[in-house]
């Protein structure tokens, strides 16, 4: 009997994510088991670099796809960060996590602060300001259009080789995330 409550348990945790509004988004706890990172850590030039289309207008935010994972077929939670001018770190800059569907567009806000993590799902309320809604919204098209092509675990994926040659136009060597 006990063996068959916790399976239940186990069960109800491992549910699938259907809804940006799953309560699991909001507390940043959605199961590894559920989870696909995705290989998106792109600069606003690398953004354009992997699709033109999804390029900055010209006096638009810069903004920073700093992260993304795939919680479900169509639902990725992405981090964007303010773009860092040349050089700057990133420690001081605004920044964001939402939770995205792909099918229908809708997405939330989980989570935004200053500073690397501080953005992170729970961190709201929040005196940061959100970005602009076609910013945002440019940058959650591109994240959807490559969910299944950038995953971390394809070796060589589009958002991995523009990177690559980011930093191979800077004279860098581009470092393997571990796997």
């Amino acid at each position: 009997m006990v063996a068959l409550l916790l399976s239940g348990c186990v069960v109800d945790d491992a549910a699938p994510v259907r809804t940006v509004d799953d309560a699991r988004l909001r507390n940043g706890q959605v199961p590894v088991a559920l989870s696909t990172t995705l290989d998106m850590q792109l600069d606003w030039q690398q953004q354009a670099a992997l699709d033109p289309a999804f390029a900055t207008p010209a006096g638009a935010q810069r903004l920073d796809l700093a992260g993304a994972t795939r919680v479900g077929e169509a639902i990725v939670v992405m981090r964007l960060r303010e773009a860092a001018a040349a050089g700057a770190p990133p420690a001081g800059l605004a920044e964001w996590t939402y939770a995205v569907d792909c099918r229908s567009d809708q997405a939330r806000l989980l989570g935004a602060g200053v500073g690397i993590g501080a953005g992170e799902p729970g961190a709201l309320p929040s005196a940061v300001s959100a970005p602009a809604q076609a910013d945002r919204t440019r940058l959650f098209a591109l994240a959807c259009a490559k969910r299944t092509a950038c995953q971390l675990r394809i070796k060589a994926n589009p958002c991995e080789r523009v990177r690559a040659a980011s930093l191979a136009a800077l004279g860098r060597q581009p470092l393997r995330q571990a796997r």
